[in-house]
């Protein structure tokens, strides 16, 4: 349960870093695969 928790906290921050960085797309891809 917490790590379920943890991954969509990680999810909502992804997706607002790429609303402020469109241009980081990749490399929070690569970030988010490797974490």
């Amino acid at each position: 349960m917490v790590d379920e928790y943890r991954t969509k906290i990680k999810k909502r921050k992804i997706a607002e870093y790429l609303k402020f960085y469109p241009k980081s797309v990749r490399e929070v891809a690569k970030n988010a695969r490797v974490v």
